[in-house]
């Protein structure tokens, strides 16, 4: 899967169309990655990770969910990541950052 590498953003409205996929069962073939993403943003808040050993593709959306310092972040576990979650990032996505 190809994720924006950039820190642009111009890169919001690809990942908030994946998470709105994702959000109503739909972009399967990315969820082990997406779920992946978000459990490695989870250890670099808990201190667990270093931000620098994240690749260069997953930087920019890793970066947004540092930046906005949701504690829910903190609770994910690859057990709970559900559609609540993705919406929770979609509104993330849409409300901190503006695209055309």
């Amino acid at each position: 899967m190809y994720l924006a590498k950039e820190n642009k953003n111009y890169n919001v409205p690809l990942y908030l169309s994946i998470f709105k996929n994702l959000e109503v069962g739909k972009g399967n073939s990315y969820k082990d990655e997406i779920n992946e993403i978000l459990i490695d943003t989870k250890d670099i808040v808990l201190g667990k990770k270093n931000i620098a050993t994240i690749s260069d593709e997953y930087y920019f959306l890793t970066s947004i969910l540092i930046d906005c310092k949701n504690d829910f972040i903190q609770d994910l576990t690859l057990e709970n990541i559900n559609s609540e979650v993705y919406s929770k990032i979609s509104k993330i996505l849409e409300s901190n950052y503006l695209f055309v």
